[in-house]
């Protein structure tokens, strides 16, 4: 496959709820419950059409283009009170995910406008950077019976698959789902297979197609249509299923109900991708984790939920220098009880900077924390928040020996907040300071007229007691000192440098005087003190004895 850089796309500014009136919930006839869809599905199983009931993803497309008012918003709170629940079955842990182009010829079309390769460069740059979307820090809510939950997800290159329709793909004529599956199966045949592969099947612009249920990429009487599906083919191998949005909405470049960033056609098939994707990684054979409701309905998976919640973000993949700006729907988070991504944002860090060992206590101001103890933040201890848009907390030292500056990303129900500037903070090194002797660090003593320069603003310390205060430089006007001069960055603070790491010590100086000899000895006995002699005289050693006599006198023969 060619790819095409990314000057062939356009960007737009951002724009947060497309989903809020696009998606809508379904009408007309009831749904099968959800013993009649695993009957069925074991009936499938063993005729050899499927092993999983494909999941559909239903909406009004008459409500969904024009923003009826009647359109039934899906924004988690139908589901309060409400989790999904396990069912013993698999999830999928290390996803890889394998585009499939369904281009039966040359001049398949995917998205009116859109070029094969400039269409596949877009999805496939999306796919890249799903472990880093806002939303899959939800999938740790959703282990099987291995204990581990979805984890990551890779992209496999995709390519065109170029076998003849079966069907038309019209109204009249619609493919069918055991013709997406059995697509499915041979493509994968070609593939080294992995337990967790999940091919992604991407329909071109006017082809329909129909699930054995009679629900279709097309109105049905009721106004009831599918915007995609994830199943299991009778090969075993996972696939959803991305009709074009062309079908879906008429027109690649029809009046939107809003600006989607990158065209509507476009950003609702990033949105059914991500939707198919996350409900495959969670509920790839139908035994996962799922809802009470029938497939479909409004609180059955965990995209379901919160198809009118949006979330903006960028997606950079490996081209950091060409963001893509996306809203797609949220997921649902049974740890929230609602549909969790609402991201807490950091707009200022003060102080933004602090020494190496940690103990600089930091404000963060944002959005969307959660008030008290259940916020958390990389590099932090001891966080606590007033308010939805003010905390506090204590660093912690990086660990990377070395001066370094790191993200204080916010956590908040398990989503962080997206890296920004504004959450940077920088562990400093300690400020190299000069003096004006330089001499051996052992046997010598701080004395006057030493003088420390540094390059910032410093606060000098000696035994716990602060000598001078946010000075560049210091010059010691008595001595000598008992003890080292201390120096400590006056950005973290007025504090004892003898209690943090960010110092330098200087014991410079003087060199000591040398000790007095010791006192004279007679006969192994000190010289006992002057005031044992009379007046004008002073002791002498005679004969192993002290005696007292004149300055200059000799002992007696």
């Amino acid at each position: 496959m060619k790819f095409v850089g990314p000057f062939q796309m356009k960007f737009f500014g951002p724009h947060l709820f497309f989903w809020a009136l696009m998606l809508a919930a379904c009408g007309g006839e009831m749904p099968p419950s959800t013993e009649q869809l695993e009957s069925a599905r074991q009936d499938r199983a063993l005729g050899g059409e499927s092993v999983a009931a494909p999941v559909p993803f239903r909406y009004r497309p008459a409500e969904a283009q024009s923003g009826a008012a009647g359109a039934v918003v899906r924004d988690g709170t139908q589901c309060a009170g409400n989790p999904m629940t396990y069912h013993q079955g698999p999830v999928v842990h290390d996803a890889r995910i394998h585009p499939i182009y369904w281009q039966p010829s040359t001049s398949s079309v995917f998205l009116a406008g859109v070029t094969l390769s400039n269409f596949s460069w877009n999805v496939e740059y999306f796919v890249t950077d799903m472990v880093a979307f806002p939303m899959f820090q939800t999938m740790r809510e959703y282990p099987d019976t291995s204990g581990r939950s979805p984890s990551t997800v890779t992209h496999v290159p995709g390519s065109a698959y170029s076998a003849p329709l079966p069907h038309a793909g019209t109204v009249a004529d619609p493919l069918q789902s055991g013709d997406v599956e059995r697509a499915v199966d041979s493509y994968a045949a070609t593939m080294s297979a992995s337990t967790d592969d999940i091919y992604v099947l991407f329909l071109p612009t006017a082809v329909h197609v129909c699930l054995s249920s009679g629900q279709c990429t097309f109105p049905d009487a009721a106004g009831n249509a599918i915007g995609g599906w994830h199943s299991a083919t009778p090969g075993g191998h996972m696939y959803a299923v991305i009709p074009s949005m062309d079908n879906l909405f008429p027109g690649a470049f029809a009046p939107a109900i809003s600006p989607f960033p990158n065209g509507r056609p476009l950003d609702t098939t990033y949105n059914v991708l991500s939707h198919e994707i996350f409900e495959a990684l969670t509920n790839p054979r139908g035994t996962g984790w799922f809802g009470p409701n029938s497939p479909g309905e409004p609180c059955f998976e965990n995209g379901d939920r919160c198809t009118a919640r949006a979330l903006s973000f960028s997606v950079t993949g490996s081209f950091t220098l060409f963001p893509l700006q996306v809203d797609i729907q949220q997921e649902w988070s049974n740890a929230s009880g609602s549909c969790g991504q609402t991201n807490s944002t950091i707009n200022a860090v003060f102080p933004n900077h602090g020494p190496k060992g940690g103990g600089t206590v930091v404000t963060i101001q944002g959005a969307n924390f959660a008030a008290g103890t259940s916020t958390s933040f990389d590099f932090l201890t001891n966080v606590g928040c007033t308010t939805t848009t003010s905390c506090t907390g204590t660093t912690i030292d990086d660990g990377s020996g070395a001066a370094a500056t790191v993200h204080l990303a916010a956590t908040v129900n398990g989503i962080r907040s997206l890296s920004t500037t504004a959450d940077q903070f920088t562990f400093d090194a300690t400020p190299a300071c000069t003096t004006n002797i330089a001499c051996p660090s052992v046997g010598y003593y701080v004395m006057p007229n030493l003088t420390i320069t540094c390059p910032l603003l410093v606060d000098f310390w000696q035994a716990g007691t602060e000598l001078a205060a946010s000075r560049m430089a210091f010059t010691t006007t008595m001595g000598p000192y008992a003890a080292d001069i201390q120096v400590c960055d006056s950005r973290f603070g007025l504090r004892s440098c003898s209690t943090i790491s960010d110092t330098a010590a200087y014991g410079i100086c003087g060199q000591l005087p040398p000790p007095p000899p010791p006192p004279p000895t007679c006969g192994g006995v000190r010289e006992p003190a002057p005031s044992g002699c009379p007046a004008g005289e002073v002791w002498h050693c005679c004969s192993s004895r002290w005696l007292c006599g004149a300055p200059h006198a000799f002992c007696p023969r």
